[in-house]
């Protein structure tokens, strides 16, 4: 939330492939992911316990694929998104 003054409260990510199908999609990081998140960034992930933060991690072919923000129940806001390689 540093220096955004109108945070996305409840970010929701979409990930799309190049044929537009939704490859996955994930509310809140915590819900599915978060032992795996917490692993790959060795106990200090980016994102705080408890929030509302969107987050995945998925090993994609090769290929171009969309991000979207998109607000929970069309709530608006601004969102930074993130994307990292990992080998």
């Amino acid at each position: 939330k540093t220096g955004v003054t109108t945070p996305l409260e409840d970010p929701v990510l979409t990930l799309y492939n190049s044929e537009n199908e939704v490859v996955a999609t994930n509310d809140n990081w915590e819900s599915d992911q978060k032992q795996l998140i917490t692993d790959l960034w060795q106990g200090a992930p980016p994102m705080e316990d408890g929030s509302k933060s969107s987050g995945m991690v998925r090993t994609l072919l090769n290929g171009a694929y969309t991000a979207v923000i998109s607000g929970k129940d069309g709530t608006m806001g601004v969102a930074l998104v993130e994307i990292y390689e990992i080998d």
